[in-house]
């Protein structure tokens, strides 16, 4: 019975030839939107990836000018194992041959475990390129936040040499996003300074608030912000997307079994008398529906 079902639909006398052309389509649509889906579930989670590489799975947000605190905490976290950056988050802006960029500068304590960009400075391509600045460059930073009352006012100023360029592949980090020693940015600042703490595995709060405990110090509720608390906007576009492919996908998917179903009733009308014909010459009538069913 299947045999002679491919044979009547492939090379039957009064074969639908339109019908072959609209299955073969949808055939092909169906496999290039699973192709599209699965290359753009690459892509996200790829996006994702990258973007937890530099901001992590969560974020601290905290606030210790007690330098003391601030390296007892440290030592809590080295000793706990996790991977974790210590950072003093501070804008402000650079300036190179008469351009001016407004930037976040990443002061990240040394003994921080996660080992990308803990030294630097480190910059990136594109923010050289927006300044039109070249590596190994001398690029001054202004904070507007700290000045020098000696001198009128003006804002508080200090070099850094871009010898050490990178690429994070995350936009909003490389053309407004510098990297270097904690100890630079608070000799500029003239304190000892943490306000943010980036943790980069998945840890539960109760061992964050555990670590906390230890050095006296509390965490507050809303202190501690998850990579899709503060990407909001983007999981809620991925998920987005993500829906529309698998609406598509079902849409396609119903497309071609309609396709199907009627594919199927036309040749069960057309092989109607031959079926008669076979429960005529003694085919029981389970045989019968049976071979149609497979």
């Amino acid at each position: 019975m299947r045999g002679f079902f491919l044979r009547f639909i492939l090379k039957g006398k009064n074969r639908q030839g339109l019908l072959n052309i609209v299955l073969i389509g949808l055939l092909l649509s169906s496999l290039s939107l699973l192709v599209l889906q699965s290359v753009m579930g690459g892509l996200q989670s790829n996006l994702k990836d990258r973007s937890k590489n530099i901001m992590g799975e969560k974020v601290i947000f905290v606030d210790l000018t007690n330098a003391e605190k601030i390296h007892s905490l440290l030592r809590s976290f080295v000793k706990s194992g996790m991977k974790f950056r210590f950072e003093n988050i501070h804008e402000g802006l650079v300036s190179f041959n008469g351009q001016i960029l407004p930037i976040v500068l990443h002061g990240v304590y040394e003994k921080s475990t996660h080992d990308k960009l803990t030294k630097g400075p480190y910059v990136p391509y594109e923010l050289l390129d927006i300044i039109g600045a070249f590596p190994g460059a001398s690029i001054e930073f202004y904070s507007p936040s700290y000045v020098d009352s000696f001198f009128g006012d003006r804002p508080r100023s200090f070099e850094f040499n871009a010898s050490n360029v990178v690429t994070t592949r995350v936009p909003e980090f490389d053309n407004s996003h510098v990297w270097m020693r904690a100890s630079l940015l608070n000799n500029f600042m003239r304190t000892t300074k943490l306000n943010r703490i980036r943790i980069y595995e998945d840890v539960s709060d109760l061992i964050l608030e555990k670590l906390f405990a230890e050095n006296e110090l509390v965490l507050k509720q809303g202190m501690i912000k998850t990579w899709s608390d503060l990407n909001s906007s983007l999981v809620w576009a991925l998920s987005l997307e993500k829906i529309m492919m698998t609406f598509l996908f079902s849409g396609m998917c119903f497309l071609v079994c309609l396709s199907i179903s009627s594919a199927i009733l036309v040749f069960i009308r057309k092989v109607n008398i031959d079926l008669t014909a076979l429960w005529v010459l003694g085919k029981s009538r389970h045989g019968i529906y049976q071979s149609s069913y497979l």
